[in-house]
C-alpha cells in the first residue's frame, strides 16, 4: 500500500463501497486539490465543490438535490453553512471524479 494513500484505505465504507469523510477531512482535501473537488448532479444529498471554469476565483458551490446552486467565495463559508443550516456533517468521496458528496 502506497503510504500517500494509507489516510485513504483507513476512512469507513459505506454500503455502495464509497468512503465515509467528515466535513473537516472533505475541507482539508479541497484545500490540498481545490481544482479537482468538483460539483456534480446527484439525486439525493447536497453536492459541493469548487468552480472549475475559471481557477482563479475563489468560488464554492453548494448544490441541492435540485441542482440549485448557492455560492460562496470561502470554503469555511461554505462548510459552515452545511453544518449550522443543514445540519450535515458527514461527506462520501467519488474517487473516479474526484468529487465530494456531503450527505
Amino acid at each position: 500500500m502506497n503510504a500517500e494513500n494509507e489516510w485513504l484505505h483507513a476512512l469507513p465504507v459505506n454500503s455502495h463501497g464509497r468512503h465515509m469523510l467528515t466535513l473537516e477531512k472533505a475541507r482539508q482535501l479541497a484545500l490540498l486539490s481545490p481544482t479537482s473537488w468538483c460539483v456534480g448532479h446527484y439525486r439525493r444529498g447536497y453536492a459541493i465543490g469548487k468552480q472549475t471554469a475559471y481557477p482563479e476565483w475563489d468560488l464554492y458551490y453548494i448544490v441541492n438535490d435540485n441542482n440549485e446552486p448557492l455560492c460562496f467565495d470561502d470554503l469555511d463559508a461554505a462548510i459552515d453553512f452545511l453544518r449550522t443550516q443543514l445540519h450535515v456533517h458527514r461527506a462520501e468521496l467519488f474517487l473516479t471524479a474526484t468529487s465530494i458528496r456531503v450527505i
